[in-house]
């Protein structure tokens, strides 16, 4: 069973309590491991880009399209969540650079997170 320390879960719920919307920017972003839920994670060679807009308001661009959604500061992570029919979109980028994409489709049921990392323009 993975249990969290006292003090990153504290940190989490402050950041949560008070989530902070960007300023205006943008993030490249490149993915170079995907694990898909039920497999063993592959390389692969993704780009994104986040572009901030309106406070909170986003846009991620991917390959295969864009999507809207909110940025928010979490602390120290930018976090952005988007949805639309049938998938739900959660980026976050640490202070360092490192960035996880999680994608989950609902239909069929499934997840996957995409390893690399972001810069902001």
């Amino acid at each position: 069973m993975l249990t969290p320390s006292a003090p990153s879960c504290l940190a989490l719920l402050a950041g949560i309590a008070a989530p902070g919307a960007l300023d205006a920017g943008a993030f490249a972003c490149r993915f170079d491991v995907v694990c898909i839920e039920g497999s063993m994670c592959v390389d692969t060679d993704r780009d994104a880009r986040l572009e901030a807009r309106t406070p909170p308001a986003a846009v991620l661009h991917l390959e295969t399209g864009s999507l809207g959604g909110d940025l928010r500061a979490l602390g120290l992570t930018r976090l952005f969540d988007g949805a639309a029919e049938g998938l739900r979109l959660l980026l976050g980028i640490a202070a360092d650079g490192r960035a996880r994409l999680m994608a989950m489709e609902t239909d069929p049921l499934r997840i996957a997170v995409y390893l690399g990392s972001c810069e902001e323009l």
